[in-house]
């Protein structure tokens, strides 16, 4: 299956979106946790298992509550 190519506004964009996802990434696994495996949720988020981890014993944020 061949890739749309990106535009510049589809990079603006993604980029946004990266940016707001690094700032909840800690969140967004803990909440996964209660569901799914350490080892699932990095095959599903592309991650290794260690950052995933990682992710998880950081603490909870007043922007993550």
């Amino acid at each position: 299956m061949a890739q749309s190519q990106l535009t510049y506004d589809d990079a603006v964009r993604i980029r946004g979106d990266i940016l707001a996802l690094q700032a909840q990434l800690a969140r967004i696994v803990r909440e996964a946790r209660a569901t799914k495996s350490v080892a699932k949720i990095a095959a599903e988020l592309q991650f290794t298992e260690g950052r995933i981890r990682q992710l998880l014993r950081t603490q909870p944020t007043d922007t993550d509550r």
